[in-house]
């Protein structure tokens, strides 16, 4: 059974923190700057192989039967970003390690070129993609063709139901709706309601606005042309008054 996943960038941000075992909230913190710690201190030529980190060695600290208890560390290095699997004995380390490799061709093709950005404004889409592969701590998918038909359609579902109605918690796919996101439910139905109103006042006040402004205008311009006018009608009368006086 699969721990945990996470991935790291180069300065120990963590990009996604996901896990499968009960783990002290208090205690993931340090294990997460432990587990860095042994990744970015590996030479480039040592293998993807590590000793567990101090707060799990020697210690039941996901709260599991010693059989479950995590002892394999592996990772792989991709670029700016380090991908790190925690698992049991059950699981074949060579095995997680294709497992990774999938996981990052998927993103790659989801995104075209995946970098760490990519990670950062779609996370959503970095999760999906995670869940279809594991579940609860189990490998239940490694056919990338399936996994990047079934996130995107995942999307596509998403993107119509958003239309139809914003925030609803019965959909399933990407983009925290359906799967325990912060914009799930009737929450997310009032924050986006909140948001279109927002958006549709602050709109109809720069309509207001401008049209002030064109009215402004129109009434300069007649002013204008009446005091033209009264100018012209001036300019008659001294001729006319000149011309009286001259006969």
């Amino acid at each position: 059974m699969i721990s945990a996943v996470l991935v790291f960038n180069n300065n120990g941000q963590p990009r996604l923190v996901k896990f499968y075992s009960q783990i002290d909230i208090s205690l993931q913190q340090r294990l997460l700057k432990q587990i860095f710690s042994l990744v970015s201190n590996r030479p480039a030529s040592a293998c993807n192989f590590l000793p567990l980190p101090p707060l799990l060695a020697g210690s039941n600290s996901w709260n599991t039967s010693d059989a479950d208890e995590p002892i394999t560390l592996l990772y792989r290095h991709y670029a700016t970003l380090y991908f790190i699997v925690i698992s049991d004995s059950l699981e074949s380390p060579l095995g997680l390690l294709d497992l990774i490799q999938v996981f990052v061709q998927a993103l790659d093709q989801l995104f075209e070129n995946v970098c760490e950005l990519d990670l950062i404004f779609n996370f959503e889409t970095l999760h999906a993609t995670l869940e279809e592969m594991v579940v609860g701590g189990c490998v239940v998918e490694t056919d990338l063709n399936k996994i990047v038909a079934c996130v995107r359609e995942s999307e596509k579902v998403l993107k119509k139901g958003h239309g139809m109605r914003p925030g609803g918690s019965g959909s399933s796919g990407v983009g925290g709706i359906g799967r325990g996101g912060f914009m799930g439910g009737d929450l997310g139905i009032a924050f986006i309601t909140w948001i279109e109103g927002w958006v549709c006042s602050s709109n109809g006040g720069e309509e207001e606005e401008e049209e002030e402004e064109e009215e402004e205008e129109e009434e300069e311009e007649e002013e204008e042309e009446e005091e033209e006018e009264e100018r012209r009608r001036r300019r008659m009368e001294a001729r006319n008054n000149e011309r009286d006086i001259t006969n």
